[in-house]
């Protein structure tokens, strides 16, 4: 807040035209600004650091503080920034020099509609039908003695992949719902016999939460059922249920490449060992031929033999007179 005070300079003449130009221009131009620049820039600042923030538009009695020679008066515009545990906390960047209302409600601000995922809808004062750019001097307001209330509803989606025999993979997303931020909220997941919670504490309206979880076993083969909840004065409120069926192509596809892979590998197997039984019949094989030239070389080599023990014979044998 002290931030957007510091850099931006209010022009009271820029009511008279009020263009509204958003926080980039704002900075780039930031003696020409009026309540929009200074919401808008401290929107941005606050989203950028994650911070959940909007913007209400309405009507804020200003006192002297804000006069214009052409326009007797028009709409003001201040910051909500969402504190978990503590819900919306107004802040008013364009007299924070003057007022200071850090999380503070006061009867100066009557909002007339509040600008968050629509960055100008709704209208603020429509006459006719027709936008009246932020003038409400011909506008008048009415009041109803029932608060109108909307049961507000959130939005879950979920995906079951069996990828192995007895293991799931659960994926969803949770979306907050979109009327109001909340405190509180959680997933409860039940899938056969296994159950499991998941925390989402604080939300902000519409934000989505993704997670997943494995499960093992045999509740792996059954259908999920999940609930997004709230914790709301001590009672459970359910936003969302949904029932997802195990989607079975993961594990007939991890089944196919197992399969694959355990032919190639006994391909493989087979492949070596018929590789190996011919190496030992191609050995077994030159054995028998080496083996068959020496016997005929042998067969060959024997009558000479058996001459030369003849003649060895004969001279060793003693010659008659």
């Amino acid at each position: 807040q002290n931030l957007t005070k510091e850099t931006l300079t209010y022009n009271n003449e820029k009511i008279s035209y009020n263009i509204r130009q958003g926080s980039t221009k704002a900075l780039r131009d930031p003696n020409n600004a009026v309540c929009l620049e200074y919401s808008d820039l401290m929107v941005a600042l606050l989203r950028s650091q994650g911070i959940p923030a909007r913007m209400p538009v309405g009507y804020a009695y200003a006192g002297s503080l804000k006069k214009s020679k052409a326009v007797a008066d028009s709409l003001h515009s201040w910051v909500e920034a969402y504190v978990p545990g503590v819900g919306w906390m107004n802040l008013d960047p364009t007299w924070a020099e003057k007022f200071d209302m850090f999380g503070k409600s006061d009867l100066d601000h009557l909002t007339f509609a509040i600008w968050g995922r629509q960055d100008s809808l709704p209208a603020a004062v429509m006459l006719g039908g027709v936008d009246q750019n932020y003038q409400y001097e011909a506008a008048t307001v009415s009041y109803v003695e029932d608060v109108p209330y909307e049961t507000p509803q959130g939005q879950l989606d979920i995906q079951a992949y069996a990828l192995f025999p007895g293991v799931t993979w659960l994926r969803y997303e949770a979306t907050a719902p979109a009327q109001v931020a909340g405190d509180e909220y959680m997933v409860s997941i039940k899938q056969g016999n296994k159950k499991s919670t998941d925390s989402l504490g604080s939300l902000a309206p519409s934000q989505q939460v993704k997670r997943s979880h494995f499960v093992y076993g045999n509740s792996a083969w059954q259908s999920a059922e999940i609930l997004l909840s709230q914790q709301a004065k001590g009672e459970t409120l359910v936003l969302a249920a949904r029932t997802a069926r195990i989607i079975m192509w993961p594990l007939w596809t991890s089944l196919a490449v197992l399969a694959g892979v355990l032919l190639l590998i006994t391909l493989k197997l087979i492949i070596r060992n018929n590789r190996a039984a011919q190496a030992a019949a191609d050995n077994r094989s030159s054995v028998q031929t080496r083996q068959s030239a020496i016997d005929r070389a042998m067969s060959q080599t024997t009558p000479l033999m058996k001459t030369a023990k003849e003649i060895n014979d004969e001279s060793s044998t003693p010659k008659k007179p």
